[in-house]
C-alpha cells in the first residue's frame, strides 16, 4: 500500500473515529445528565440507546467513507455461507448461552435462580406465578427472537463501521495493533452508557475498567472472524451472542447479582463464542467473495 493511500487512509480513519465517538457521547452524556441513565429510569429507553449507539457507525461510515466506501462494500459479504448453517448457529444459540452459563455457575461466578424473583417483580400485582419451566422455556424463547430478530440486524451496522472500514484504515500498522485501537475506541463507545449499570457494584472503577476491556477483546475477536471469514453477519451474531448472554434474557436465569461481566465471566463467554464462530468462518463460503482478506 502506497504512502499517499496510508494517508488518505488515516485521515479517513480519523473523521470516522470523531463522527463515531463524538455523536455517541454527546448523545449519551445528554441522556446521563437528563437522568435517563439512572438504575431506576426505564429500561426500555436504555435499550433505544443502546440500540442508537449501535447505528451511529453507519453516519460515520456515510461522512467519512466517501473516497473507498464502494470499495469497502464489494470486499465485505454479508452472508457468504449457506443459509442452513447461519439457522444452526441462531437455533443453537439459546442452547450454547444454557452451556456456557452452567459452566460459570460451577466455577461460582454465576448462580441458577429458580426463583425469577427479578421477573415477577415485572408481573403486574396479584398475577399468579407460572412455574420455573415456563420461565425457562420463554428465556430462551427470547434469546432466539432477540438474537436473529433484534441484536444481529443492528450489530451489521456497528460491525461494519468498525471491523470492515474502520479496521481495514489501520491495515498498515500491523494487525495485533489494528485490533486493539478498533477494539478499544469501540469498547469506548458504550463508556457513558454502562456507567450507570455498574455504580451499585463494590467497586465500580475496578468493575468499569474490567467491562470495558472486555468490549476491547470482544471487538478484537470480531475482527479476526471478519479476517477469516470476509463475513460481517458473522461478527454481527458473535457481538449479539454475546451481549444477549451476559445482560440480556439469560442473566435472569442466572443473574451476577453484585458481580459485574466484566472480566472472567465476559471472557469465558468471549472464548465459548469465539471457539465457536471462528469454526464456522472455516466453512467454504458458497459463492467467491470479491478482494476478501
Amino acid at each position: 500500500m502506497s504512502s499517499g493511500n496510508d494517508a488518505i487512509n488515516m485521515k479517513s480513519a480519523k473523521v470516522y473515529v470523531m463522527v463515531a465517538l463524538g455523536a455517541t457521547y454527546v448523545l449519551e452524556l445528554a441522556a446521563y445528565f437528563a437522568g435517563a441513565l439512572d438504575r431506576e429510569s426505564s429500561s426500555a429507553l436504555q435499550y433505544l440507546l443502546f440500540v442508537i449507539v449501535l447505528v451511529i457507525p453507519v453516519v460515520a461510515v456515510r461522512v467519512s467513507g466517501r473516497e473507498s466506501s464502494d470499495s469497502d462494500a464489494r470486499r465485505a459479504t454479508y452472508w457468504p455461507l449457506p443459509w442452513m448453517m447461519f439457522w444452526l448457529i441462531v437455533l443453537g444459540a439459546p442452547g450454547i448461552c444454557l452451556a456456557t452459563n452452567a459452566m460459570e455457575a460451577a466455577l461460582g461466578w454465576t448462580s441458577l435462580d429458580l426463583s425469577f424473583e427479578r421477573v415477577i417483580k415485572l408481573m403486574p400485582e396479584g398475577s399468579e406465578t407460572p412455574p420455573a419451566s415456563t420461565f425457562i422455556i420463554l428465556a430462551v424463547m427470547v434469546d432466539f427472537v432477540v438474537i436473529v430478530a433484534a441484536y444481529t440486524p443492528i450489530a451489521l451496522g456497528f460491525e461494519y463501521g468498525w471491523r470492515v472500514h474502520f479496521g481495514r484504515r489501520l491495515e498498515s500498522l500491523g494487525r495485533l495493533k489494528a485490533y486493539a485501537i478498533a477494539g478499544v475506541l469501540s469498547g469506548a463507545c458504550f463508556a457513558p452508557l454502562l456507567f450507570s449499570d455498574i455504580t451499585y457494584i463494590a467497586h465500580p472503577l475496578i468493575a468499569a475498567v474490567r467491562v470495558l476491556l472486555t468490549i476491547a477483546i470482544l471487538g478484537g475477536v470480531s475482527s479476526e472472524i471478519f479476517r477469516l471469514s470476509g463475513n460481517v453477519t458473522l461478527c454481527a451474531i458473535f457481538v449479539a451472542a454475546f451481549f444477549s448472554q451476559t445482560v440480556g434474557t439469560m442473566n435472569y436465569i442466572f443473574p451476577l447479582h453484585r458481580n459485574d461481566w466484566g472480566g472472567p465471566f465476559g471472557w469465558l463467554s468471549i472464548a465459548v463464542w469465539a471457539l465457536v464462530l471462528l469454526a464456522v468462518s472455516r466453512v467454504p463460503a458458497s459463492r467467491k467473495v470479491t478482494d476478501a482478506p
